[in-house]
């Protein structure tokens, strides 16, 4: 099921910003943001929104924040050091693969992703600076991204029961059993001892059917 987003309204923070707005942020953080956010942006050009990140900025807070119709991936950072106190909220949709093309040639290894590296935002345009190595510019989209924080806010009403489990385990699933496409009913079993899923994978002309546990991860002391 995809999210139709053509028919959200498009975000109240106003994307134009009178001055440029300057962010300091750790090399391996940007690198990390600008490469996550970009693997959740879309392909399909016929809705331009999708193939850009939307770049988030407020008083201590920078957000990256793409989706695919099908995912969505909000990545925050904050911290005194990101803005001023005084900065106004603002937003600014770039390519997608602009951010990617950056994160490749962002500093990394042994004492690089501390380094501190200069985002400069203005009305049109980003431009990330490593001192005294590059600068590159990235021209924003002519596009608006649409309201997505009811998208990923927590259902309301009464809590409902959480489950942590690992990452790679799940990789594993999608890559031994059911592919890129084929889906897993997951559903949390009893005293949430486990996760229990059901699934089918076609193979040739036969369907081979599955049941999956998957244990929570245990927390640290």
């Amino acid at each position: 099921m995809s999210v139709n987003l053509e028919k959200c309204e498009t975000t109240a923070v106003d994307s134009a910003v009178d001055s440029a707005v300057a962010l300091s942020i750790p090399s391996g953080v940007l690198r990390h943001m600008f490469a996550a956010s970009a693997v959740f942006a879309g392909k399909d050009n016929a809705i331009p929104f999708l193939m850009g990140i939307n770049l988030e900025w407020g008083p201590g807070v920078f957000r990256v924040v793409s989706t695919d119709r099908y995912r969505m991936a909000v990545g925050e950072l904050q911290g005194e050091h990101v803005t001023g106190s005084d900065v106004a909220p603002g937003s600014l949709l770039v390519p997608a693969k602009g951010c990617a093309d950056i994160a490749k040639a962002l500093p990394k290894g042994r004492g690089q992703d501390d380094l501190p590296v200069s985002v400069l935002v203005s009305s049109d345009s980003v431009t990330v600076t490593v001192p005294g190595e590059w600068s590159r510019t990235i021209t924003a989209m002519d596009a608006r991204f649409p309201e997505w924080q009811a998208l990923v806010a927590p259902p309301k009403g009464d809590p409902h029961p959480t489950f942590r489990v690992n990452p790679h385990y799940m990789a594993d699933f999608a890559k031994a059993i059911t592919g890129k496409f084929q889906s897993i009913e997951w559903t949390i079993g009893e005293h949430m001892q486990r996760l229990y899923g059901e699934t089918t994978s076609p193979v040739g002309r036969t369907e081979v059917s599955w049941k999956l546990a998957l244990m929570p991860c245990r927390q640290p002391a």
